[in-house]
């Protein structure tokens, strides 16, 4: 038996032994796949980070299509709805303030302030609607409707702020301006309606144009004793039949 020199073992009969022959075109592919995948997946980031930007750009700085027509100075705009409760009912009487304010920013604070303030007012009928015209100026850059009622008080009369809204977009937008103002809290309203329609006598009449709105009211034996608390002026009115019957001192309190 002739034994081949380049395998004197003669032939192996395990076919596991034996690796299996790549030609060159299947080792190229199976050397050339896998930095092929990395080049690919390393384009893809490569290709979102740089999309990303852009397209943030372009949807930040597109031009957005107008909404409105541009206001011209001096042009009269109306601004006009119905001021309710919480419960729907239409508030006669309160005043509605058109705030137009100008503000700027701050560089030492760090934010917006006010610097200036123009207030155009109108009263609600007894249907709860109000009605105001007002000549649109660029300078002012926000614009807030605010319901208030006069309230008396030692130092003469104030407002009592009762509820503020930002129509700054809607001015915008264009006349008219069309808002439903709804005061969420209509105790202290209707609690000092009630204390002013209860004034019938010279002393209370007096006393109230002195001083103002009581703090407190305090009625006693059925209502015809009634105290008056006046907090940081440390007085206690005591009336009994409309008639004023003692001042009771106490040390001021300081409102916070």
């Amino acid at each position: 038996m002739q034994v081949n020199p380049e395998n004197p073992l003669g032939p192996s009969t395990d076919k596991h032994r034996q690796s299996p022959r790549l030609d060159s075109t299947e080792f190229q592919h199976r050397l050339i796949s896998p930095l092929e995948r990395i080049l690919q997946t390393m384009s893809r980031k490569w290709f979102l980070l740089a999309f990303i930007p852009i397209a943030f750009a372009l949807l930040t700085f597109a031009p957005r299509p107008a909404s409105a027509k541009k206001l011209a100075k001096g042009e009269k705009v109306e601004f006009m709805g119905l001021v309710t409760g919480a419960d729907g009912q239409p508030l006669a009487g309160v005043t509605v303030h058109l705030e137009a304010i100008r503000k700027k920013f701050r560089a030492r604070r760090l934010r917006k302030e006010k610097v200036d303030t123009f207030l155009v007012s109108s009263l609600t009928t007894d249907r709860g609607e109000y009605s105001i015209h007002w000549p649109w100026n660029d300078y002012y850059n926000r614009y807030e409707l605010v319901v208030t009622i006069p309230v008396r008080n030692s130092k003469g009369k104030s407002l009592h702020e009762l509820q503020r809204v930002d129509i700054t977009e809607q001015a915008k937008a264009g006349s008219p301006i069309l808002s439903t103002l709804v005061v969420q809290d209509t105790t202290y309203l209707y609690t000092l309606r009630r204390f002013l329609a209860s004034l019938d006598s010279e002393d209370e009449n007096r006393i109230y144009e002195e001083l103002g709105s009581p703090d407190k009211v305090e009625e006693l034996e059925g209502g015809q004793d009634v105290s008056w608390w006046y907090f940081e002026t440390g007085k206690v009115y005591r009336f009994s039949q409309g008639k004023l019957k003692d001042i009771v001192p106490f040390d001021p309190v300081k409102k916070f």
